[in-house]
């Protein structure tokens, strides 16, 4: 794919930084690695890096509106088929925690600009006609949208219906999306969070109106959303056992970069060059032109090779005391997303829907996986959905984690690091080792855990 990483001369967007560590008085809570960017095709992954690195943006944040719009591009008519009887669509939900003044908006305008022209042009053009027309003329159909905004869900529902069952959401301000749909908890009938479910996963939507109107159907609702949204919504939106138990977020690939806030420069901005963004429009463009049914893409051997490998290491890392034991609703989607991912960035390298999907096409896959897999532990950390820690539990998880990678000791970076036993903190790696040498299953060595049992 190219090497995407060299920066223009004089950028300090800070987005050179191969990884973050969070936390307090040196406690490693999280390791975040830098987000892929070769991982997307040449051009488009030089276009990532010199929106972020123009606007001092993150390039996470950068990254997800890239896929979003790809992805609504698309509007559901391309599918990979990952095995037989196994088929994933083109959509994909994404979230981006920043706090204001993250130039979030700046970053959505210009991924989305060919989206928004577009858009704008189809509709003012109806209007025209519309306008023009005479009496008892036939008022054409409206123009095929591809994006919305801030909508109900019932109005999300009929623009599903009206737009052969896609539709996407490119939004900065994407947290009131979302906080809205707790308002179904204020009546029994009112699932609105339904509708964000099924269009996941492109289950059929049925929805009764109030009395007298149509029902609204959908056989295969698809959405896309990319939302950039605050820290305090985020907390919010973990902290409702709704949203989580209904696994709404669990659907969504997350992601909270640091805020570069202090490291952004007022002189000699970088601009963006003119051909990177036509690159970019005429990616768009050619998708958006395309027309007909349903297109199946399939794997090359190796790439389906390289899928299966990862998602066995997801599916082991689920065990009791695996690193993803406490997030197994997220992770069990993870695979489906990685190869949605591997779909969208094979439309973004231009290969068309007749060409199977390679094996460095599902590589750079993988490895956003793994950076979205990183940040969901970091985000739910941040969210305080991490702070129930028991180090009899945590004993056990890491007692289970040696035994299955058959380590006779570990020390407390590599626990942290593996997040055996749901452990990212150095602090709770100590006390779970100190559970073990009490039990005498372990001997401590400083940071160092020798294993005692057969």
């Amino acid at each position: 794919m190219g090497n995407v990483l060299d920066s223009p001369a004089g950028s300090k967007s800070g987005n050179d930084a191969r990884g973050r560590v969070s936390g307090q008085d040196g406690a490693e809570d999280s390791l975040v690695p830098a987000f892929p960017c070769e991982s997307f095709p040449g051009a488009i992954g030089r276009y990532l890096v010199a929106v972020a690195d123009s606007i001092q943006a993150p390039r996470e944040l950068v990254g997800i509106f890239i896929l979003g719009a790809v992805s609504a591009a698309l509007r559901g008519r391309w599918e990979i088929v990952i095995q037989r009887g196994y088929i994933e669509p083109c959509n994909l939900y994404f979230a981006g925690v920043l706090p204001p003044g993250s130039r979030k908006s700046a970053v959505a305008s210009e991924v989305a600009r060919e989206l928004v022209a577009r858009e704008a042009h189809r509709i003012d053009r109806w209007r025209e006609t519309v306008k023009s027309l005479g009496e008892g003329q036939e008022r054409p159909d409206r123009p095929e949208r591809i994006l919305t905004s801030d909508v109900t869900a019932e109005r999300l529902a009929q623009l599903l219906e009206e737009n052969a069952g896609s539709i996407a959401m490119l939004d900065a301000e994407g947290g009131g999306i979302l906080v809205g749909l707790g308002q179904y908890k204020r009546s029994a009938n009112n699932n609105d969070i339904d509708v964000y479910l099924k269009a996941h996963s492109g289950d059929p939507l049925l929805i009764d109106r109030k009395k007298g109107a149509e029902v609204i159907i959908v056989e295969r609702p698809l959405l896309t959303l990319a939302l950039a949204i605050q820290p305090q919504v985020c907390r919010r939106l973990w902290s409702q056992d709704d949203y989580v138990g209904r696994g709404l977020l669990d659907r969504f690939l997350w992601t909270q970069p640091t805020p570069l806030f202090g490291a952004r420069s007022y002189r000699d901005p970088v601009a963006i060059p003119e051909d990177l963004r036509e690159t970019w429009t005429a990616t768009l463009r050619g998708l958006l032109e395309e027309t007909g049914d349903r297109r199946l893409v399939e794997l090359e051997p190796g790439a389906r090779e390289l899928w299966v490998q990862e998602a066995e290491a997801i599916e082991e890392a689920q065990q009791p005391g695996g690193p993803l034991a406490h997030v197994t609703g997220a992770a069990s989607k993870l695979p489906g997303n990685i190869a949605r991912m591997a779909l969208v960035l094979h439309a973004a390298g231009g290969q068309g829907a007749k060409t199977c999907i390679g094996s460095e096409t599902m590589a750079g896959a993988v490895e956003l996986g793994r950076f979205f897999r990183a940040s969901l532990i970091h985000v739910l950390s941040e969210a305080g959905r991490s702070n129930e820690f028991d180090p009899v539990i945590a004993a056990d998880g890491v007692a289970g984690w040696m035994e299955r990678k058959g380590h006779t000791e570990t020390t407390v970076r590599d626990v942290c690091r593996a997040n055996a036993g749901g452990i990212k903190r150095s602090v709770d790696a100590r006390a779970a080792f100190q559970v073990l040498e009490r039990q005498s299953r372990a001997m401590l060595d400083g940071d160092r855990l020798l294993r005692s049992w057969a």
